[in-house]
C-alpha cells in the first residue's frame, strides 16, 4: 500500500477508535448538555459556599439521588481526592519521628515551612481512573502507562 494511502488509514481508524469510546462513554457520563452550555456568571450563582462542610453517608447520598429522580447502580470511584497539608513544622517533626522516620531526610520539606511556605492544599484527578471509566475499561490497569501491582513497583 502506497505511504498516503496508509496515513489516511491510520488517521481513520484512529477517528473510528475515538468516536466508539465517546459514543460508549457518554451516555455513562454525569454530564448535562444544558449545564454545559451554561454562562461562568450563571454557574458561578448556581453555586453556594457552605460554611460547613457537608458530610453525607454514602445511603444519604444514595437517596439523595433517587429523590431527585436519578436512577443509578450502586457506584463509589473515586475519581478525585483532595487534601490540606500540615503546614506547622513542629507537628511535621513530631510525627516523623513517631514514625520512625530521621527528619534529617525532610528537613528541606519541614523547613520550607518553617521559613514561609504558605498554607496550602488542592486536589489530584486520577486520570487513570478517568480514562478507565470513560472507556469503560474493566481494570484500571488497562488505562495505566505503567501499571503497579505487589511484583511490578518500577517501570
Amino acid at each position: 500500500m502506497e505511504k498516503g494511502r496508509r496515513d489516511f488509514d491510520d488517521r481513520h481508524e484512529i477517528q473510528v477508535r475515538k468516536l466508539y469510546c465517546v459514543s460508549r462513554a457518554l451516555p455513562t457520563l454525569p454530564i448535562n448538555l444544558e449545564d454545559a452550555a451554561r454562562s461562568e456568571a450563571e454557574i458561578e450563582k448556581a453555586l453556594q459556599y457552605l460554611r460547613q462542610t457537608l458530610r453525607l453517608t454514602y445511603e444519604e447520598g444514595v437517596q439523595m439521588l433517587k429523590d431527585a429522580g436519578v436512577e443509578i447502580e450502586p457506584f463509589g470511584e473515586e475519581i478525585i481526592s483532595g487534601a490540606q497539608r500540615v503546614h506547622n513544622a513542629e507537628m511535621l517533626e513530631r510525627r516523623a519521628k513517631s514514625c520512625g522516620i530521621d527528619v534529617k531526610t525532610i528537613s528541606t520539606y519541614i523547613d520550607s515551612f518553617r521559613y514561609g511556605a504558605p498554607t496550602h492544599g488542592g486536589f489530584g484527578v486520577g486520570l487513570e481512573r478517568v480514562v478507565m471509566l470513560f472507556c469503560g475499561l474493566n481494570n484500571i490497569r488497562k488505562a495505566s502507562l505503567y501499571p503497579r501491582d505487589p511484583l511490578r513497583i518500577a517501570p
